[in-house]
């Protein structure tokens, strides 16, 4: 009970990011039940190792105890990746799994839409928030165009009870061709094929008229979706 008790509290408190206690809890009971299997490990190799003669159980008892500490310490960072994956459990994104460019872009501008949006009637984007307004995307693939726009300066994280994102800048000093850039890349070779890409990318970047982005409150298409859960209540 004293381990998982301090597991726990180094996974609630260690961490720079709020930790849930259930999620801290489970991940705990899971690096302390192995961690003592570990150890039980350690102490019947210990036993056994101590019947050699005096000399060669020193020895053998050296590289023993580097083995137990790594493992131990291979559970306990398992266990904080247990309690992540428990928190964000909805958020998870299968490897291999990303979506194509057009429409990691496409979920660019509507999730700009939604921060611009909710930051002008001081609300706070939360990714569940973002999962509400688009429920035909799924909270990962959401989740994952959101830090990539968060990368690329163009969306600021926040870490207040759940993750929420706002504006970097002012609506009028976004322009459309950095969203592009960010999300399909800039980067071309000079070959006949870097040609190309880059002619594609100039005219997508010049598609969207400036005074188009970020959308006008009162277009249809910054109009917040309704989901069918709200649609019900």
């Amino acid at each position: 009970l004293f381990i998982v008790l301090s597991l726990m509290v180094m996974y609630l408190f260690l961490p720079n990011v709020k930790v849930k206690t259930h999620a801290a809890f489970i991940g705990a009971v899971f690096a302390a039940l192995f961690w003592l299997i570990v150890q039980w490990f350690y102490f019947y190799l210990q036993i056994g190792v101590a019947r050699y003669n005096a000399i060669y159980g020193s020895f053998a008892s050296i590289p023993l105890f580097l083995i137990w500490i790594q493992v131990g310490w291979t559970f306990i960072l398992s266990g904080a990746l247990l309690a992540y994956a428990v928190q964000n459990r909805k958020l998870y994104h299968p490897p291999g799994n990303s979506g194509t460019p057009q429409r990691q872009l496409q979920l660019a501008f509507d999730i700009l839409n939604s921060v611009y949006r909710d930051f002008a009637n001081r609300e706070t984007t939360t990714v569940e928030r973002l999962a509400q307004a688009h429920p035909g995307e799924q909270p990962g693939d959401i989740m994952k165009v959101a830090e990539l726009l968060a990368a690329g300066g163009i969306l600021h994280r926040t870490e207040d009870g759940d993750t929420a994102f706002v504006p970097a800048a002012p609506a009028e000093n976004l322009e459309a061709r950095e969203v592009v850039r960010l999300i399909l890349g800039h980067e071309d070779l000079p070959t006949t094929g870097g040609r190309f890409s880059r002619e594609v990318l100039l005219a997508a970047e010049s598609a969207i008229p400036r005074e188009a982005f970020p959308f006008p409150p009162d277009s249809p298409a910054a109009q917040p979706t309704i989901s069918a859960t709200d649609k019900e209540q």
